[in-house]
């Protein structure tokens, strides 16, 4: 089992390794897309506390935990785009990838479809958004290029 924990400042980095996480996730909320989209959040965690407010932050996040060797899941997790969303959420993963991430959590079928069709070549996991409820729908998203399923909280 690995413990996957929640960062949203660099400082908290290396503390969560120290107690244990194996793997990091994050949102970046930029001003960007506040100022474009005010009500419709880039992952399921609209807060702007919740979230890295630049991909200065990501980057320097990637850098502490990379140094450790601990992974580092970027939350595109949002249960749907629009079709106007896509050129400034490509801009977004494009910068994503710059920064080092090392994999994507989503839950938008067609955002993964997407992600495969532009060759992103980092592992994409389904988030608990992606409404995973049995093995069947498991291994449909495996059979799209998803590499991890996150199975909600609920399901015993």
């Amino acid at each position: 089992m690995k413990i996957l924990s929640p960062v949203d400042k660099p400082d908290e980095v290396e503390q969560l390794i120290q107690a244990g996480a194996d793997e990091l996730y994050c949102g970046v909320l930029s001003e960007e897309w506040l100022q474009k989209y005010t009500i419709a959040a880039i992952n399921r965690r609209i807060a702007k506390a919740c979230n890295f407010k630049s991909f200065d932050e990501l980057k320097a996040c990637l850098e502490i935990a990379h140094s450790y060797h601990i992974p580092v899941c970027l939350t595109v997790n949002e249960h749907y785009y629009t079709r106007e969303q896509y050129p400034l959420l490509l801009e977004y993963v494009k910068r994503a990838l710059d920064c080092g991430i090392d994999s994507f959590l989503i839950s938008d079928l067609a955002l993964l479809l997407y992600l495969r069709e532009i060759k992103v070549e980092v592992p994409i996991h389904i988030s608990t958004g992606g409404t995973t409820f049995n093995s069947q729908t498991a291994r449909f998203y495996h059979s799209l290029g998803a590499s991890r399923v996150t199975i909600p909280r609920h399901i015993t």
